[in-house]
């Protein structure tokens, strides 16, 4: 056998990137909180296809969960580029966020000078569509992902004519439900796959108030003046909304939900305690049922033009959800580094 066996060792060079031409075996110990300093020192260890199964890294298992954190925030934030990049937005007006880590920072100080820290907890809060989608294209998506998924749940356990509500659904139902759904994506907190990320985290605990949930269909009361829509086999008359500010990727309405809507799944002797004490909407999430299950509520939607004169044209009617979180001590909030953009839109969707 011809050819050199050598063992290289080294510090600054190697950590930033030397390449040394045949490496099969690396071991890796050197360290940084910096996630852009900690990626720069890891390009090395990038191999040519065909040769994985030759080629060996050693590292500690702290490194290894650091490597591993930093790649999965850094496939989101590309996640975010390419969305920001399908809307045909910039960095001036799409909010783009970098999920933290307790023990690194992103990058130095002096570079995150414009960015800020938020702390992203769902528990105890209302969570809805404020803002749709303009596309007609997802607009259809979404209202077949809705309608699907009301028919998945079978028949409602309480039929509040014309409102439905179902108990004790299991979380991976709600998960698939907004996996399929398409939120719109100029908002941060009502983010159907952030919401999602956010159920995962919980799930890992398990918190048993996040495990099963309650649905509801929610529709105005029958009227001579309203015109049904059929939806999963139901006639549902949909909340009027009109549209606040005139944008062309998405549909502003603001507000979407009613402050009966968060008690639907109560019972009469619930609603009566509601009543009587005059609780707040944010009371109500830290009482029972809502302490043990959040709420989903689903909405079919008639969304007229700014002067609220006519309904706007829709091949589907436009379907919005809500859900009302429960109140819990124990649950695990999200860490991100976020730009001011989107500092800007979380203020403008929380007003």
């Amino acid at each position: 056998m011809t050819g050199l066996w050598s063992i290289a060792i080294g510090g600054d060079k190697l950590s930033r990137g030397l390449t040394l031409e045949g490496l099969t075996v690396s071991y890796f110990t050197r360290s940084t909180s910096l996630y852009d300093t900690l990626m720069q020192m890891g390009r090395w260890f990038g191999y040519r296809n065909g040769f994985e199964d030759l080629c060996r890294i050693y590292t500690t298992p702290e490194l290894f969960r650091w490597y591993r954190h930093i790649s999965t925030a850094f496939e989101s934030l590309r996640e975010e580029f390419i969305e920001m990049s399908r809307l045909q937005l910039t960095p001036m007006d799409f909010g783009l966020r970098v999920e933290d880590h307790p023990d690194m920072m992103v990058t130095s100080v002096m570079k995150m000078r414009a960015a800020d820290n938020m702390r992203l907890n769902y528990q105890g809060t209302l969570t809805e569509t404020s803002t749709l989608p303009a596309s007609d294209t997802i607009l259809k998506s979404n209202f077949e992902v809705a309608e699907n998924f009301i028919l998945s749940l079978g028949e409602a356990d309480a039929d509040f004519r014309p409102k439905k509500v179902w108990f004790n659904i299991p979380v991976a139902q709600i998960q698939e439900f907004l996996k399929g759904y398409q939120t719109y994506k100029g908002l941060p907190t009502v983010n159907s796959a952030r919401i999602n990320k956010y159920i995962d985290i919980q799930r890992t605990k398990p918190l048993p108030e996040f495990m099963e949930w309650n649905v509801a269909l929610i529709s105005l009361n029958e009227s001579t003046d309203l015109e049904p829509v059929s939806f999963a086999g139901f006639s549902i008359y949909p909340h009027s909304r009109s549209v606040k500010e005139e944008r062309t990727n998405s549909l502003f309405i603001k507000r979407m939900i009613d402050r009966k809507d968060e008690i639907e799944d109560f019972n009469p002797v619930e609603r009566k305690a509601v009543e009587n004490n005059n609780l707040s909407n944010i009371e109500i999430r830290s009482i029972s049922p809502r302490k043990q299950r959040p709420l989903l509520m689903i909405y079919v939607l008639n969304i007229t033009d700014k002067t609220k004169s006519e309904n706007i044209p829709f091949e589907k009617q436009p379907v919005g959800f809500a859900i009302s979180w429960p109140v819990s001590e124990t649950a695990v909030p999200m860490n991100y580094v976020i730009n001011s953009v989107y500092a800007e839109l979380e203020l403008s969707e929380d007003d």
